[in-house]
């Protein structure tokens, strides 16, 4: 038996509000980083669809950009949530081929 994913979006309302601080705020540099790492996280982990993933995740970058953070810091977060799910994935696979046979 094959599983299938879901297909999921993110519903965004009037009041849906994105979390962050400013990145000059005098918050410490782990509580700065954290919610944004969290929120890709969040978008990668929810959104099925890889094309509606992209954008929400370019709809984040742009704000996050907004709010003076740093592109190469948005796209390392991407990059190692993404290798970390398909890392997730491929274990998964393993576990189950082992218990297979």
């Amino acid at each position: 038996m094959w599983m299938t994913r879901a297909k999921m979006k993110i519903l965004v309302t009037d009041t849906h509000q994105i979390p962050s601080f400013h990145f000059g705020s005098c918050h410490q540099h782990h509580t700065k980083t954290s919610i944004p790492y969290n929120l890709v996280r969040r978008i990668c982990i929810t959104v099925s669809e890889k094309d509606t993933r992209n954008i929400r995740l370019n709809e984040l970058k742009t704000y996050l950009l907004k709010q003076k953070y740093t592109e190469q810091l948005i796209d390392n977060f991407v990059l190692q949530i993404k290798f970390s799910i398909a890392k997730e994935a491929v274990l998964s696979l393993i576990s189950i081929l082992s218990a297979i046979g």
